[in-house]
C-alpha cells in the first residue's frame, strides 16, 4: 500500500524496517507491518508478507491495518499520499503478479440542519445605585528627610591582561558501524529442517553472488571500511559480518546494493522456487535496521495439486451448500490402528464466478468425496468409514481411479442435506499405528495438507481444498 513518506519513523532511508501498525487476516493477526522506500525516492510503501493464501479460498476474506497510536500518523487521512485516494497491491508468492486496486473513501454524510435561533433573554432589572462614599481626611504632610553625604570616589581597577585566544577545535572523525547480512532458509509448518548451507554446491553458490554482487562491486567499495569478505555458511544460514565507513556510508550502500537480486541467485528462485524448498521461506536480513538495513523475503507454497483429474467443473469452496472440515480429527480404530476423519457439513453457498453456480447452488445431494493419495501407497490404508454425530458406522470399498491420478473415491454417498444437518457424518481412513498418519501417504507428504474434492452425481460440481492436522 502507497505511503505518505511522513509517516515513517526516522531511520535509514531506502531500507524495509517494521512499521508502527499491526495488521489481521481472516481476523487473525499477520507478521510485522513493514515500510519500504522506492530506490532512493519520496515513494513510500508498507506490505505484509506470508499471508498464504490462494485460489477461492481468498473469497469474502477481509485484511486490515491498525495504525498504532505512538505512530507519526494515526489517521487514514494522514497516511494517504492523496487522501481520500488508495492503492493497494497483491503479489504473488513468486513476486511475478501485482494486480493493483485504486480506490477512495466513501463521501461524507450530509451535514446537520442548522439550530433555530434561540429566544433573547428577558431584559434585567436595574440595581439602585450606591450610597454615596464619605470622603477620607487628606494624611498630614511628610517630613523631608536629610540628604545623604557625598560618598568617597573609588580607584580605577588596574587594567585587565587579555587572555590567549583557545587552540581552534576540529570534528571528531565519523564513526563506523557494525552490522551481519545472514541469508536464511526457514521451515514452514511441519517442514523439516534442511541444512540448506552445509551443502558444498549451495554455499559456494552464496559466496560468488555475495562477492560478485557486494563485495568487489565498485560502487559499494568505497563505503566499506573493512570486513564483509568472508562468507560463513553453518546449518540453514550463510553470515558475513563487516564494518562500513559511517552509517550514512551505510544507508548509501544499502540503497545502491540489489539484495533482492541476491536472494533470488543465491536460491535459485528467479524461474520459482526449486521443489526441495516447497514450503519453506527465503531471507536476506541485516542485524542492525540503523546500520545498512536489508530485508527481502520470498516465501516458497507448494502449486496447487493435478487434482481432481475430470472435466470442467465448479471448483469453488463455497459453490454448493456441502462443505469438508479443513482440521483432521482421529478415533481409535484398534489398539494397534487409528482412523483419520473428515468432518462433512452443510453450508449456505455464496456468489462465485465459477461454472455452473446456479445448479451448484441450489444441489440437494452430495454423490461422492475424492482425495489425493498416493497410488503406490494404497495398501496402508486398512479399512474407510463413515459416522454418523450418534456413533453409527457404515463401512465403504475403496475405488481408485488410474495409477497416475493418485485419486481415492468414497462413493456412492447420496447424503442429502436433511441427512448431514441431522448427522454431520465424517469420512475416516484406518491406518496401522506403524504407518504414520493420513498425511504421511499423499503424494506430498512434506507439505503436510490432504487435499479433497465434493462432487454431485453430474460432476458439474467439484468444490477443492485441503484438510490438516492440528
Amino acid at each position: 500500500m502507497n505511503i505518505n513518506g511522513a509517516c515513517v519513523p526516522n531511520g535509514p532511508a531506502g531500507a524495509g524496517r517494521p512499521f508502527p501498525a499491526t495488521a489481521t487476516y481472516k481476523n487473525l493477526p499477520t507478521k510485522e507491518v513493514f515500510s519500504r522506500n522506492f530506490k532512493g525516492t519520496d515513494k513510500w510503501t508498507i506490505y505484509v508478507s506470508d499471508l498464504d493464501t490462494m485460489g477461492p479460498a481468498v473469497e469474502g476474506t477481509q485484511f486490515c491495518i491498525t495504525l498504532k497510536k505512538d505512530a507519526p500518523c494515526d489517521t487514514m487521512a494522514e497516511l494517504m499520499p492523496e487522501f481520500p485516494k488508495w492503492s493497494v497491491a497483491l503479489w504473488d508468492p513468486n513476486h511475478n503478479c501485482c494486480p493493483v486496486s485504486n480506490s477512495s473513501n466513501p463521501s461524507p454524510p450530509p451535514g446537520r440542519p442548522p439550530r433555530s435561533p434561540r429566544l433573547p433573554p428577558p431584559p434585567r432589572v436595574p440595581r439602585s445605585p450606591p450610597p454615596p462614599k464619605v470622603p477620607r481626611s487628606p494624611p498630614p504632610p511628610r517630613t523631608p528627610r536629610s540628604p545623604p553625604p557625598p560618598r568617597t570616589p573609588r580607584s580605577p581597577p588596574p587594567p585587565r591582561i587579555p587572555r590567549s585566544p583557545p587552540p581552534p577545535r576540529f570534528p571528531p572523525p565519523p564513526a563506523g558501524c557494525d552490522t551481519c547480512y545472514q541469508f536464511k532458509v526457514t521451515p514452514g509448518p511441519n517442514q523439516p529442517v534442511l541444512n540448506y548451507f552445509d551443502n558444498d554446491a549451495n554455499c559456494a553458490r552464496a559466496v560468488a553472488v555475495w562477492d560478485e554482487y557486494f563485495f568487489n562491486n565498485p560502487v559499494i567499495k568505497p563505503f566499506i571500511q573493512s570486513g564483509f569478505q568472508v562468507v560463513t555458511c553453518d546449518g540453514d544460514t550463510a553470515i558475513v559480518c563487516g564494518t562500513y565507513v559511517s552509517t550514512i556510508s551505510a544507508d548509501e550502500a544499502a540503497s545502491l546494493a540489489n539484495f533482492q537480486l541476491m536472494l533470488e541467485l543465491v536460491f535459485q528462485t528467479a524461474g520459482g522456487c526449486p521443489s526441495n524448498l516447497a514450503g519453506y521461506s527465503l531471507s536476506l536480513t541485516s542485524t542492525k535496521d540503523e546500520c545498512g538495513a536489508a530485508f527481502d523475503i520470498f516465501t516458497c507454497t507448494f502449486p496447487p495439486p493435478p487434482f481432481p483429474n475430470c472435466g470442467p467443473c465448479n471448483n469453488q469452496t463455497n459453490s454448493i451448500p456441502f462443505a469438508a472440515s479443513q482440521v483432521i480429527t482421529t478415533r481409535t480404530a484398534s489398539a494397534s490402528s487409528t482412523y483419520y476423519c473428515i468432518g462433512i457439513d452443510t453450508q449456505t453457498p455464496g456468489p462465485n464466478t465459477g461454472e455452473y453456480a446456479k445448479y451448484c447452488a441450489k444441489l440437494e445431494s452430495l454423490y461422492k468425496a475424492e482425495f489425493w493419495l498416493d497410488y503406490s501407497k494404497r495398501w496402508l490404508i486398512k479399512s474407510i468409514a463413515s459416522f454418523a454425530d450418534d456413533g453409527t458406522m457404515t463401512e465403504w470399498a475403496a475405488t481408485w481411479g488410474p495409477a497416475a491420478d493418485n485419486s481415492l473415491r468414497v462413493t456412492p454417498l447420496k447424503w442429502d442435506l436433511d441427512y448431514v444437518d441431522a448427522n454431520v457424518p465424517s469420512i475416516c481412513f484406518e491406518l496401522a499405528n506403524s504407518s504414520g498418519s493420513i498425511l504421511d501417504i499423499t503424494p506430498r507428504p512434506t507439505e503436510r495438507r490432504l487435499w479433497y474434492s465434493l462432487f454431485d452425481e453430474k460432476q458439474m460440481c467439484c468444490p477443492t481444498s485441503s484438510s490438516t492436522t492440528l
